[in-house]
């Protein structure tokens, strides 16, 4: 994976970026452990999986954690546009590489690199049609809690 230097960023962008990439691994781990899940995998049981179990999620996790951030990194501060998607895209296809590699070939989270590349570009799209100055910051940040609230009422149903 072709690792942007964190040298390379102003420390507002590295520590918020750090932030994203953290907060996705511990939602991660939080969703593995929380248990129980009647035919998922849990801390209790593997569910309907035969695949998979309780480490093999964490694994998978922590794994992922610069994947979150180069796609954090990347996309600090950039104007959507395809280009951006593409690359988010790209940093995608390398992070479900190192999840199979983590996995031994186990699919564990490649819908949650897209969801949260999914939800960066969205993030970035809000900021850029509402105009928000970079020192909106916290505008920004409540757009995308928003985005991500609208998304997980709709997994509620399924409690």
């Amino acid at each position: 994976m072709r690792i942007q230097s964190i040298q390379e960023e102003p420390r507002p962008a590295v520590f918020y970026s750090c932030l994203i990439a953290k907060m996705a691994v511990t939602a991660l781990v939080d969703e593995a452990v929380l248990t129980p899940k009647p035919g998922l995998v849990d801390a209790a049981t593997t569910g309907s999986h035969q695949d998979m179990n309780i480490e093999t999620l964490l694994t998978s996790a922590y794994a992922l954690q610069p994947t979150f951030l180069q796609i954090a990194l990347y996309s600090q501060g950039k104007q959507p546009s395809q280009m951006l998607r593409e690359e988010i895209a790209r940093i995608g296809r390398e992070g479900e590489q190192i999840m199979y590699a983590a996995t031994d070939g186990v699919n564990t989270h490649k819908g949650a690199i897209w969801a949260l590349g999914y939800l960066r570009l969205q993030q970035r799209f809000a900021a850029f049609k509402h105009h928000l100055h970079p020192s909106q910051k916290l505008q920004d940040k409540l757009l995308v809690m928003q985005i991500v609230f609208v998304l997980c009422i709709h997994l509620m149903d399924f409690v």
